[in-house]
């Protein structure tokens, strides 16, 4: 737990998990309400990752969101259920004796209570299986703030590594698309664009110039902005 969040919170953060369980990543899901680490977003999600296979380095960015899951037997279910979401929210489990809420383990402020980072970018060598870095992936947004890019930011989407070993991807929350560098994860180049760019990049190649294109769609796990842009970038000629 963030004792910055706990005391910002008043001891909300504390008193929102307070009897629950936890014994680690597998911990089942429970009447008195179970931490889930990672989220039911990832850690590591759907877009994968991204292998340079001149290199034989695989990179892959991860949300590290913390949330609760509290079973709620069914009759009760049936009585006090709210609405659901995208990962979060009520969800009924139609023929089985419970119903359950999933939340965000989140102040009522929507301060997370848990210790950032919130998401980072790691890159392994798969030739010995070592983690050859991790570094705060995206800066965190709320209120039209960015949180520091120590923090990093839940994400969601994939890299694309090119011939050349740049690593392009979007899919954090602040709503950037970037260049990163494959030898220590530093950022080499930025923009912004209409939302979150949480589909893979594509690389491509037309008339012998080599292009990167992001859809900036966005998703409401991360934030409710959306777009309908297509970000496409080249070097100048």
């Amino acid at each position: 737990m963030s004792q910055l969040a706990n005391i910002a919170s008043l001891g909300e953060c504390a008193r929102l998990v307070e009897g629950m369980r936890y014994e680690g990543m597998f911990t089942p899901p429970s009447l008195e309400g179970t931490i889930v680490y990672p989220g039911t977003a990832g850690g590591m999600q759907w877009g994968g990752g991204a292998l340079d296979p001149t290199t034989n380095r695989f990179y892959v960015n991860t949300s590290k969101v913390v949330q609760t899951l509290r079973l709620i037997p069914r009759e009760e279910y049936e009585e006090t259920a709210g609405e659901s979401g995208n990962e979060s929210g009520f969800y009924p489990q139609r023929g089985v004796p419970y119903g359950f809420e999933l939340v965000n383990w989140v102040s009522s402020a929507g301060l997370p209570c848990w210790v950032p980072p919130y998401g980072t970018m790691l890159a392994y060598d798969l030739n010995t299986g070592g983690l050859l870095w991790e570094v705060p992936f995206g800066r965190s947004q709320k209120w039209g703030f960015f949180g520091p890019e120590s923090w990093g930011s839940p994400n969601i989407g994939a890299p694309a590594v090119t011939a050349g070993g740049v690593i392009f991807i979007g899919a954090t929350m602040d709503g950037m698309v970037r260049a990163i560098d494959p030898d220590n994860g530093d950022v080499l180049w930025s923009d912004f664009v209409e939302a979150p760019a949480v589909a893979n990049a594509a690389v491509y190649v037309h008339e012998g110039r080599q292009y990167v294109a992001f859809v900036a769609g966005g998703n409401s796990i991360l934030k409710p902005a959306v777009g309908d842009q297509l970000a496409v970038y080249a070097l100048p000629e």
